[in-house]
């Protein structure tokens, strides 16, 4: 885990701010970057307090970074969804319609993934943690605001479960490959 690192190990922590963190094999030493220009080039001694100070910040931006993309961006594209649904239920048959949205929305939802997920190192877990959020999101959301309200004779149908399969994959598929993190050795 990100918290767990050790500062003699050689790896590199990067924020979304772009202050990246070297954590150099030795121990008492730390260089800090920011945009990949080299603020303070000399090695210093590090304080007893810095490095866990450095982790404050780091565990709250992501704290912050993880509301907007798991349940905030969920909604956004369940919303999306639904909205779109109820616009075009007078144009589609009820049987088609939910393959309409999946192919309108599909590329959409990979796109809002790429820019949103493109510069960042993340842990894969965390990309697992945002498709497990936005998979619940959709499944609840479904249930209480048109299972429940809108009652329709069968909704469970496989076009819903192709769209459950690829709320979970889409984040996780794009976060995986282009924002997972990449170890540096030094």
């Amino acid at each position: 885990m990100f918290f767990d690192l050790k500062p003699y190990q050689a790896t590199e922590v990067a924020c979304q701010s772009g202050v990246n963190i070297y954590c150099l094999k030795n121990p008492h030493t730390l260089t800090l970057t920011y945009n990949r220009e080299i603020i303070n080039s000399k090695e210093r001694p590090l304080s007893a307090s810095e490095p866990k100070r450095l982790l404050k910040v780091r565990k709250k931006e992501l704290i912050k970074t993880m509301l907007v993309d798991a349940p905030l961006l969920g909604f956004l594209v369940w919303l999306m969804g639904y909205l779109a649904g109820i616009a075009l239920y007078f144009v589609f048959r009820p049987d088609v319609l939910g393959w309409v949205l999946f192919v309108i929305f599909t590329p959409i939802v990979a796109f809002l993934c790429y820019w949103r997920f493109r510069k960042r190192k993340e842990a894969i877990t965390y990309y697992v943690f945002v498709a497990a959020v936005w998979l619940i999101v959709a499944v609840v959301f479904d249930y209480v605001f048109l299972v429940r309200l809108l009652n329709p004779p069968v909704y469970y149908k496989l076009d819903v479960y192709v769209y459950y399969a690829s709320t979970f994959l889409i984040p996780f598929l794009v976060g995986a490959k282009f924002g997972s993190k990449r170890l540096k050795s030094l």
